[in-house]
């Protein structure tokens, strides 16, 4: 899996390629899907709001099977072409609890006089 986010004030872009292989079992193995996801979406003080596509730009499908046994060794590979993308909208929530901090600016007064330390 790779995945890149990029963001820009309130906006953020995030393309994650997924490949899922799946584990080697015995004397075969076989690479499972493989389909790319895109999400745009854009920040508010207590919420998210956003776009979600999958094969946005019709990226193929395929899965490969191969079997490394010495009497009957094969290799398959099955190629999905009709793989429409999909679109979706989604939003969060940010819920807030426990004890908050609130921050306080005060001025920092570095004066001997406010040390202590008389002249």
């Amino acid at each position: 899996m790779l995945q890149t986010i990029a963001d820009y004030k309130k906006l953020s872009l995030t393309i994650t390629m997924v490949h899922l292989p799946q584990p080697f079992w015995g004397e075969s193995v076989s690479k499972g899907s493989s389909y790319n996801e895109y999400i745009l979406s854009y920040r508010l003080p207590k919420m998210q709001l956003g776009i979600i596509s999958t094969n946005l730009f019709g990226e193929k499908n395929r899965k490969y099977t191969y079997n490394f046994s010495a009497l009957t060794r094969f290799k398959n590979m099955q190629n999905n072409v009709k793989m429409f993308p999909s679109f979706g909208i989604y939003g969060s929530i940010n819920l807030t609890w426990g004890k908050q901090n609130n921050e306080k600016k005060q001025k920092i007064n570095n004066l001997d006089s406010e040390n202590g330390i008389l002249l």
